[in-house]
């Protein structure tokens, strides 16, 4: 039986949204998955979400206040599997300068990792 490939880009865009929602904190994914029901099923209260205060618009904001804190740019290292906040850096051994090998990095600049996290439409309507 023949095994499926993997799709790299989907590799890479899944440790990215991981890692980002893993830093976020409970109120934050709330706010996420209630903007997300908001936007693609119609409004939701705050009684719904179970978040005191929620409207749509507030969502959004704190949203993007917690994007302006804590995304960025990443480095996905395909040969780890890990998502790294900055760029790889040369390093010394054994007297030597080794470069970082770069065929295995993958750079997501902030709007991509933004949208992936996020959304298409939260993300560049909403944001």
């Amino acid at each position: 039986m023949a095994r499926a490939r993997r799709n790299p880009k989907q590799d890479v865009e899944s440790a990215v949204r991981a890692h980002f929602v893993g830093k976020m904190d409970k109120r934050t994914k709330k706010l996420l998955e209630a903007a997300k029901w908001d936007l693609y099923y119609g409004p939701a209260t705050a009684k719904d979400v179970g978040l005191k205060g929620y409207t749509y618009t507030r969502a959004i904001n704190e949203l993007n206040d917690w994007w302006s804190d804590n995304g960025g740019d990443v480095w996905y290292d395909r040969q780890a599997d890990i998502v790294e906040e900055s760029e790889p850096q040369a390093y010394e051994e054994d007297g030597e300068l080794v470069e970082p090998f770069w065929e295995d990095y993958y750079e997501v600049d902030s709007s991509t990792a933004k949208r992936w996290v996020f959304g298409r439409l939260i993300s560049d309507g909403g944001m």
